[in-house]
């Protein structure tokens, strides 16, 4: 797990200054703000964000000490940062840790200005241990030294005499992990009026510790080249490590499996896979880091608009239609179905409701008023749903197809500056081996502009929840940033004209719009097992599955679900066992 430490406690650009260097505005937001909000971005958990703060002098005062503790969760004060180093600071942090071994540490001084490709840039950094350096051309630099030899860091510290230039000089951010850690914590409580940079110098003759020069990894593929005995160039990737235990496995090892057997003429457009491993009890596989920015990124922060999106839709439903789907691998039916759609909810929903007890109450309440409107509850509408024959054939796919499995926007990485017709990359798919339902990926799109999943994934909203008894939920959800809403509801209006690009594919074409809407919601109240935090409030994963109560009402509504007859079979559901293994005799093409 990644955790992130961000070293605070330093006084104000002045000794008189009245806040903090952290609290300096940069823009709209503080340094630290700005720093919190990138490595959310970059998938670390507030819970596993510790920022250390001061006590003494100016700066540190009940107002910016009570700002800082509005911002984070966890908090620690060094109550003696006059006298001591971030040495000191960071063996608090540390000291208040409980480590698992494949844990690492993001080391974050609380003065650095950085962008999100920085973060990622460190992270997916192939080496445990790592400094991040910015290349110094004068003897009179400030800063903590780093002296290196092919990339590894051969000596570091403060006060490092008869250097060469040029030579690196520490930029404020480290990675550290293994056990490192722990022999780090005893130089730290040793050099405890020293800098950080000090008591790592200290081990990089017991440790690999490697430099990363930030400024000369611009690439594509992000490579750096070293130079072999014979003049060879080496070349060493940035790589993204995918990795799952027990039950995950299968599905990952599909997913290796689907990409080594892409064809030929689709390779470029998904990411190279360059290792893995499969065991019975564990996998794993790496694939090239591509420094592109993802569709969601550029929306969100205004490189792009709508207007540019949908351009960028277009090409992807081309590629999509005569690439993929066009490659067809048999009929579908209402087998297909029930796989792809209510297996997932009678495997899905039990599991949550036994890890989060918060979710267990809002699916078994009847009614949902969400946002002032009331809604029937998801697992009342499944089971009218599931009695309806005529409707489930509608529902059921006609023909299976090649797939991605999870297009959304955050997996549609963009490459700005490239004119050729295809000019994305499609990450982490799913590895369906025998194809599936091409309006799965649909509805994947739809429910990033539709139901506004990347808000909710991103953070970008609030929630109230209030249980007036045991049959009905109040919630008010409300989105963050609406500009961007503003943008995706634009591209919303515009998708079914794209798709009418594509009516000849009939068998795709023929009820697009309610099967999408009807998978979408599904999406939504299926997707919960994998946005659990164990903090008792699972503020998105409620999100999520409110968001998808509302669209299967909204499908069950604009497709008067009750004008088709039902067809009911008596079957009686004692055990858990029995609701999975539930099979209605409607369940037959």
């Amino acid at each position: 797990m990644i955790k992130a430490i961000i070293l605070a406690a330093g006084l104000g650009i002045t000794k008189n200054s009245s806040i903090p260097k952290c609290l300096l505005k940069v823009g709209e937001n503080t340094v630290l703000e700005r720093q919190l909000q990138i490595l959310k971005w970059a998938g670390i958990d507030e819970d596993q964000i510790i920022v250390v703060i001061g006590s003494e002098g100016i700066c540190w005062n009940s107002k910016t000490i009570g700002y800082i503790k509005k911002l984070v969760k966890n908090v620690i004060s060094n109550d003696k940062n006059l006298t001591t180093g971030s040495c000191y600071s960071l063996y608090l942090a540390l000291d208040s840790l409980v480590l698992e071994d494949n844990d690492h540490i993001l080391v974050i001084d609380g003065d650095i200005i950085f962008d999100r490709d920085f973060v990622l840039k460190l992270l997916n950094y192939p080496y445990e241990n790592v400094l991040i350096s910015r290349m110094s051309y004068a003897a009179t630099s400030n800063g903590g030294r780093i002296i290196t030899k092919n990339s590894k860091v051969i000596m570091a510290g403060m006060n490092i005499d008869n250097v060469t230039l040029p030579y690196y000089i520490y930029s404020g951010a480290a990675k550290i992990g293994g056990r490192l850690i722990t022999v780090l914590k005893n130089e730290l409580i040793k050099n405890s009026r020293k800098h950080v940079i000090d008591a790592i110098g200290k081990l990089v003759n017991r440790f690999k510790v490697y430099n990363l020069d930030v400024e000369n990894i611009n690439h594509e593929e992000c490579p750096t080249f070293l130079v072999g005995g014979s003049g060879a160039k080496i070349r060493r990737l940035m790589i993204v490590r995918k990795e799952v235990s027990r039950e995950g496995v299968a599905k990952l090892s599909n997913e290796i499996k689907w990409l080594l057997n892409l064809p030929k003429d689709l390779r470029r457009y998904f990411p190279k896979l360059v290792g893995y491993k499969v065991t019975k009890s564990s996998a794993y596989m790496d694939t090239v880091f591509y420094n592109f920015p993802s569709l969601r990124r550029i929306l969100f922060d205004g490189t792009i608009g709508a207007d540019k999106a949908i351009e960028i839709l277009r090409k992807l439903l081309d590629f999509m239609f005569n690439n993929l789907y066009s490659r067809i691998y048999g009929k579908g039916g209402l087998g297909w179905l029930y796989k792809l759609h209510f297996e997932r909810i009678c495997n899905r929903w039990p599991l949550v409701m036994r890890k989060a007890p918060i979710l267990a109450k809002v699916l078994e309440a009847k009614k949902i008023v969400l946002n002032d409107e009331e809604f029937v509850n998801a697992p009342l509408l499944i089971q009218r749903i599931r009695v309806r024959p005529e409707l489930l054939r509608k529902l059921a796919p006609k023909i299976i197809t090649m797939v991605h499995g999870d297009l959304h926007f955050q997996n549609i990485l963009i490459k700005l500056n490239d004119n050729s017709k295809y000019n994305f990359l499609l990450t982490d798919p799913r590895g369906d081996l025998n194809g599936s339902d091409p309006i799965y990926d649909l509805a994947k799109l739809w429910h990033s502009f539709h139901g506004l999943y990347d808000f909710m994934h991103e953070d970008l909203f609030s929630l109230k929840l209030e249980f007036k008894n045991n049959e009905t939920i109040n919630a008010d959800l409300e989105l963050i940033d609406m500009k961007s809403v503003h943008e995706y509801n634009r591209i919303l209006n515009h998708f079914p004209r794209l798709m009418d690009d594509f009516n000849s594919v009939s068998e795709i074409y023929d009820n697009w719009k309610m099967r999408t809407l009807f998978t979408e919601a599904i999406h939504f109240c299926t997707v919960l097992p994998f946005h659990l935090k164990g903090d008792g409030k699972e503020a998105r994963a409620v999100a999520l599955y409110l968001t998808g109560v509302k669209i299967l009402n909204e499908f069950y509504r604009d497709y008067k679900v009750e004008d088709y007859e039902e067809h009911l079979e008596w079957i009686n559901i004692n055990t858990e066992e029995d609701y999975l293994n539930a099979r209605p005799v409607i369940l037959k093409d």
